[in-house]
């Protein structure tokens, strides 16, 4: 490929200067504009054999027929919609005593509370140190040293940590003021609605969506060196049981041009080898995957010794596929290329996987 382009750049400039003639073919002479056209061809047509080379088209299963009416089949299905309803009270004095939350169904996603945190006037996040939850009740403590003083309107902070990203993808939050709901105190009834306040329903005018990039190298070798065991352990400790995730993944094989020492990283270069573009997550994508790599492997004949095998992996939202929001980059996914008895490195992939 690169011998293919550099063929090409030599004689770019020179040849787009001939090609311009075709701009004003009356004054240009008729030979050297089919020369110069039948050169950019032979030079397109070296690099399109050499790109079909380093980059080959991974294999796609015959499909089965489909009717003419059948529908436009989807890539994948979205997640269903779920919604977890709270009331929210602050109590307080000359600062901020509690916050209590009133979980109306279930608490949150897995059946788990949120972290709450209160700003500060400073503009730092303050943890609210939980309780017990009971009854479908959870009372926050807010930190008495130093205190919060009590502003107008406390802001709050609810997190859920720890979600999965292919269960989770995105969230829309709404809110409303509601006020004399208790006026009978908290262990009372509720006030009947026609002496209860209540504002319109605020919502955000566009969903969150996360992206958790992942920038580090995360090492997946396993015993034996086997890409499609290396890539299969990843993904389900990525992605569990779940299937249909629309992903890309790309393929490059490393070389260490540079071991790495002490604390030092070492230096690495990477070749691409083949992009599986936004298809979905299947049970047997890593064998895919690794079919891919091998013919590439048995192709070009790279450096085993101080040889790796990476994978950067992208999982985009599937509630609008249109909008190709990324939910998930993981910049490289490496696995050692082994050679004979060659042992595995001292960090085990799945401590490693475990870490993200």
């Amino acid at each position: 490929m690169a011998s293919a382009l550099a063929r090409y750049a030599a004689v770019a400039d020179r040849l787009w200067g001939l090609l311009a003639g075709f701009t004003a073919p009356a004054g240009a002479d008729p030979a050297v504009l089919a020369n110069a056209a039948a050169a950019f061809a032979g030079q397109a047509d070296l690099v399109a054999r050499a790109w079909e080379r380093r980059w080959p088209d991974l294999p796609i299963a015959d499909a089965a027929p489909v009717a003419a009416d059948a529908p436009t089949p989807v890539l994948s299905i979205a997640p269903p919609t779920r919604s977890f309803t709270y009331r929210a009270r602050v109590a307080r004095g000359d600062d901020l005593r509690a916050l209590t939350l009133i979980a109306e169904g279930a608490p949150g996603p897995a059946g788990t509370w949120p972290d709450a945190f209160c700003e500060a006037p400073d503009g730092t996040l303050v943890w609210l140190v939980p309780g017990t939850p009971a009854g479908g009740v959870l009372v926050y403590d807010f930190p008495a040293d130093p205190p919060i003083l009590g502003g107008p309107w406390p802001r709050i902070t609810l997190e859920w940590p720890e979600l999965s990203v292919a269960g989770f993808q995105n969230a829309r939050a709404s809110i409303q003021v509601c006020r004399n709901r208790k006026l009978l105190g908290g262990a009372g009834p509720d006030t009947m609605d026609d002496f209860a306040y209540e504002t319109s329903l605020v919502e955000a005018v566009d969903v969150v969506t996360p992206l958790n990039a992942w920038a580090e190298p995360v090492e997946i070798t396993v015993p034996g060196g086997q890409v499609d065991d290396a890539l299969s352990a990843a993904l389900d400790a990525l992605f569990g049981a779940t299937t249909g995730l629309p992903l890309t993944i790309g393929m490059f094989y490393g070389y260490e041009v540079v071991p790495p020492a002490g604390d030092q990283p070492g230096l690495t270069t990477f070749f691409p080898v083949g992009l599986y573009p936004n298809q979905e997550l299947s049970g047997d994508l890593a064998e895919t995957v690794a079919a891919a790599v091998e013919r590439w492997r048995v192709e070009h004949q790279p450096a085993q010794l101080r040889g790796q095998w990476a994978f950067s992996l992208a999982l985009y939202s599937q509630v609008d596929p249109s909008a190709q929001r990324p939910l998930l980059t993981l910049d490289r996914l490496f696995s050692h290329i082994l050679m004979g008895d060659a042992t595995l490195p001292a960090d085990d992939s799945s401590d490693a996987m475990s870490g993200l």
